[in-house]
């Protein structure tokens, strides 16, 4: 036993007793530094820029499928965006001058870029951080969070120079157009207006990305809008404007359009006015028809498209009706109208075609009862020869009337039916002729 104790003093001389250590802490401990290292890698990770590339370098690349990259271009679609099962998706086109690329943008990221105003529009200039899509025959990117869209120019001005016409010259430019709307459809990609200047017409596009959180109202024949937006060349060759903010976008209605005497309208060059007067006669100008007010001592011309005209019925609405015509003036002080209404209509009466419709009544408006002698095609148009056994007479019906009428009509046009016709008296190599303007008129 003495050994025993001397042996114990021996191993421990010199030393005092420790203390036991929780190794339990030490997991909590290198737990709690892992957690730290992992965070700062996210860090550095979300700080680091996924590498630059070019569109032709990855384009069919199976070894970038999934692959996370910026590319950086310009902007050379109209946004398009869809909704399917109550979801958004956006897609827009980068060329970055190596080839194009879709950017496609999902729920709920496309909602917010929405939300925000935060849309590419042709001619800007843009990074995105997208993921790669890779397919056999085709290849898009994915932009998946709202950073990773960088606008580096973006294609928009607070007071685009005004135009009157747009050449493709102009594209990717800023631009703004003022006039009255003319044609309206909703097509696919958002609202199409065709504006008429008083110089050209103007092919306006309202994307429907813009519709999504907000309604435009715009009524054909007389609404007035101010458009700015950017210059596109539709299928690379039609030039026509993208509004990319409805809060510059304005719509006059016809409705507040002001009065002005048939005296005073041409001094107002530019100006979107409604004017009022007996109808003279109507005549055919480059596309266009004119009609001529007067009231009894001043005339004005008012050049209209036929959609417009044909409002007005020949056999209700005949010369020396009086018309309110609403429009904007032009430079030559003729009014490029786009609405017309018979305020007193006068009914047209049947005249006899012998002795009556003589050079001297051109532009009047007139209505006949007579047989059908001749029928004839001329060209996408339509000639009939009629006679009411005073005498002949040419009735000219454009294609665009022959749309208006019932297949079960066209089809009955023979030689010896009996119709009545009316439109405005003109003069075709030397002899009178009755164009019907509208397919009221037959």
């Amino acid at each position: 036993m003495a050994g025993e104790k001397e042996e114990k003093k021996l191993y421990y001389h010199g030393l005092k007793e420790q203390k036991k250590i929780d190794v339990s802490k030490l997991k909590y401990l290198s737990l709690l530094l892992s957690v730290i290292g992992v965070a700062v890698l996210l860090v550095v990770a979300q700080g680091a820029q996924a590498p630059l590339m070019k569109v032709s370098d990855v384009t069919g690349s199976y070894m970038m499928n999934y692959a996370v990259v910026r590319l950086s271009g310009t902007v050379a679609s109209v946004p398009y965006v869809s909704e399917s099962g109550g979801k958004l998706s956006l897609t827009f086109t980068i060329d970055d001058g190596t080839g194009q690329m879709d950017v496609r943008v999902y729920s709920p990221l496309a909602d917010e870029m929405i939300e925000k105003g935060v849309i590419p529009f042709p001619g800007d200039n843009v990074t995105a951080e997208v993921q790669l899509r890779v397919r056999e025959t085709y290849t898009y990117a994915m932009l998946q969070y709202l950073e990773g869209l960088k606008f580096n120019g973006k294609l928009y001005s607070e007071n685009p120079p005004t135009v009157k016409e747009l050449t493709e010259n102009m594209s990717n430019t800023y631009v703004a157009v003022h006039g009255i709307v003319t044609e309206f459809s909703n097509v696919s990609s958002g609202y199409l207006l065709t504006v008429d200047t008083g110089v050209a017409p103007v092919t306006v596009l309202i994307p429907r990305v813009l519709l999504i959180k907000n309604n435009v109202s715009v009524k054909v024949g007389g609404d007035t809008v101010y458009a700015p937006g950017v210059v596109y060349l539709y299928k690379g060759t039609s030039p026509e404007i993208v509004v990319r903010s409805l809060g510059q976008f304005n719509v006059t209605p016809i409705e507040s359009s002001p009065l002005v005497s048939l005296a005073e309208a041409s001094g107002y060059v530019g100006m979107v006015m409604s004017v009022q007067g007996n109808l003279m006669g109507i005549s055919y100008e480059s596309g266009r028809y004119v009609l001529t007010l007067t009231d009894g001592t001043n005339y004005l011309d008012v050049l209209v498209p036929r959609e417009v005209l044909a409002d007005l019925n020949p056999f209700e609405v005949g010369s020396g009706s009086i018309i309110k015509a609403v429009g904007k003036m032009g430079d030559d002080g003729r009014l490029v109208g786009a609405y017309l209404k018979a305020l007193k209509p006068v009914k047209t009466e049947f005249l006899p075609v012998g002795g009556v419709l003589t050079p001297d009544m051109k532009g009047t408006v007139v209505a006949v009862k007579a047989n059908v002698e001749e029928v004839q095609k001329v060209g996408s148009n339509l000639k009939l020869v009629v006679s009411d056994g005073t005498g002949k007479v040419d009735v000219f019906i454009p294609s665009a009337t022959l749309r208006e009428l019932s297949n079960e009509t066209l089809t009955g046009l023979k030689e010896g039916l009996g119709v009545e016709v009316a439109g405005y008296l003109d003069e075709y190599r030397g002899s009178p002729e009755i164009v019907v303007y509208t397919g009221a008129g037959g």
